[in-house]
């Protein structure tokens, strides 16, 4: 039986990806605010292509900044909104 790899810019990858970050760092159910879903772990957001969407993307860098690479300081309560223009 011969496996193909996925390419690299797959969505399933970029959700790997994302799933390796928030393990790492202990922050796999925090939580996040997204208008279309409301507040949602953020593993949530991994579970369905559908839901991987520009909008997402951008909520979930935000989290992944402040949360998993120190870029601000995330209080408890901090709530990420994202809206689409």
């Amino acid at each position: 039986m011969v496996v193909k790899k996925e390419h690299p810019k797959t969505p399933a990858s970029m959700g790997h990806a994302m799933q390796a970050i928030l393990s790492k760092n202990k922050v796999w159910s925090k939580m996040v605010y997204i208008d279309s879903m409301g507040h949602v772990p953020a593993k949530r957001i991994l579970f369905n292509p559908k839901t991987r969407n520009e909008e997402t993307y951008t909520a979930f860098n935000e989290f992944l900044d402040l949360v998993c690479y120190n870029k601000g300081k995330p209080k408890g309560g901090n709530v990420i909104k994202v809206k689409k223009e």
